[in-house]
């Protein structure tokens, strides 16, 4: 139940893009899914420098393993830009996740605060590139979960 709720949240959020300006979506590896997650990014108005991202990522270790980063972004610049983000990922292990533990429970949600520091590009033909830190915050798992490890991304604005 805690799953859906969570789903129903991002879908509800991803309603924003009627208003929302400067939308792109990217490829990132590591970030604040971990291996690797599709995204979605938009700002709020068209000289709003203040946004949001939504991700998912699946993971089959044997078990699937979803995560689904969720990210307020400020960006200082248009065609180059330092980027602050600080959000939650949510993860869902259907079984054991990584290392054998078990999240709370067998196939529940947990949230965890992410936090990343990115330098974004954005090229004459609006691909844009994005290359940075990233951590999750207090997850009770093992390593790499509890520091920040690199993120490179790669993506289209429309």
């Amino acid at each position: 139940m805690k799953t859906l709720k969570i789903i129903l949240l991002f879908i509800s959020l991803s309603g924003l893009h009627q208003i929302a300006y400067a939308q792109q979506v990217y490829v990132e590896l590591g970030g604040a899914a971990g291996a690797y997650s599709i995204n979605y990014d938009t700002r709020f108005s068209s000289k709003s420098k203040l946004g949001f991202r939504l991700g998912l990522s699946v993971l089959p270790t044997g078990n699937i393993i979803l995560l689904a980063p969720l990210q307020l972004n400020y960006v200082s610049g248009r065609e180059h830009g330092i980027e602050f983000g600080a959000g939650v990922t949510a993860i869902n292990s259907i079984g054991q996740l990584f290392n054998g533990q078990q999240l709370s429970g067998h196939d529940d949600a947990e949230v965890y605060p992410n936090i990343s520091l990115a330098y974004r590009f954005k090229t004459a033909k609006s691909l844009k590139f994005r290359a940075g830190i990233t951590a999750l915050i207090g997850a009770d798992v093992a390593a790499p979960l509890n520091f920040f490890w690199p993120t490179l991304s790669m993506g289209h604005q429309f």
